[in-house]
């Protein structure tokens, strides 16, 4: 499911490819946690799982919504 969410939000152009990148290294991290494996992860990768997760919810919601309030502005002033 969640992959096929982060190639729906890249389709769209809502992500770019880092971003991408970033959302993938997520889901592969979290499948190690989420499914029965020998694999093990390391608190660094998971501090940066974390960053990763808030730096894609950052751009996603919270600088798009900016960016449109300041375009939205910046037409209404000229």
């Amino acid at each position: 499911m969640i992959g096929k969410g982060i190639a729906e939000l890249k389709a769209k152009a809502i992500i770019d490819e880092r971003l991408f990148d970033w959302a993938e290294a997520l889901r592969k991290e979290r499948n190690i946690g989420a499914h029965a494996s020998e694999e093990e992860t390391t608190k660094e990768n998971a501090q940066d799982i974390i960053d990763f997760t808030i730096a894609i919810f950052d751009y996603v919601y919270t600088l798009s919504e900016k960016y449109e309030r300041y375009v939205a502005r910046k037409k209404a002033a000229s």
